[in-house]
């Protein structure tokens, strides 16, 4: 293969175009400095076709806000998702338990009850089914004033592997503070 050819400056900052084709090139930049001292670098890189698939999109639009204040019972968790390919999409919201500091708290994440299922659409994004968390302390016995918790909510094709990796949209909540 023959050598690409780079424009010549003083100014140390090359440019590389490639040609468009799907391969496996080998760089080399060679450098000299005002006293005709040489240096070179060599990388491998490997060119590859651009995806058919991208992952989905979600968000969680409610709970609403940035670490928001939440009851014990009846808490919705109301979701948006997009696929650019329009597929059928599997989604399954989780829930875990934070520490003071807003860390997970090992063992504590678990599937939220009637929380997963499939949606298809034709195009743009749609809103998921509500999910409601009917009482907390059924999924965490003992829950109590102030804590914090992160909700999960998983997205995936089938598509965006392999293996298929999941789209993750996360929101943090809080129960209310303790009143003494």
């Amino acid at each position: 293969m023959a050598a690409d050819t780079l424009p010549t400056n003083a100014c140390g900052n090359p440019t590389v175009t490639l040609s468009s084709s799907t391969a496996s090139r080998t760089l080399t930049l060679e450098v000299s400095n005002a006293r005709g001292k040489k240096g070179s670098a060599t990388v491998n890189i490997s060119v590859s076709p651009a995806p058919t698939n991208y992952p989905p999109n979600a968000s969680i639009t409610q709970p609403a806000g940035v670490n928001p204040e939440v009851g014990y019972t009846q808490i919705a968790l109301k979701g948006w998702v997009q696929d650019n390919e329009n597929e059928t999409l599997t989604y399954t919201w989780k829930i875990q338990r934070l520490d003071g500091s807003g860390n997970p708290i090992s063992g504590t994440l678990q599937n939220v009850p009637g929380g997963s299922g499939n949606v298809s659409f034709t195009s743009g994004g749609t809103d998921l089914p509500t999910v409601t968390i009917t009482n907390l302390t059924s999924l965490y016995p003992g829950a109590t004033c102030g804590l914090r918790f992160r909700l999960f909510l998983e997205l995936t094709d089938g598509n965006a592997g392999p293996p298929a990796r999941p789209t993750v949209a996360t929101q943090d909540f809080r129960l209310p503070p303790c009143i003494n």
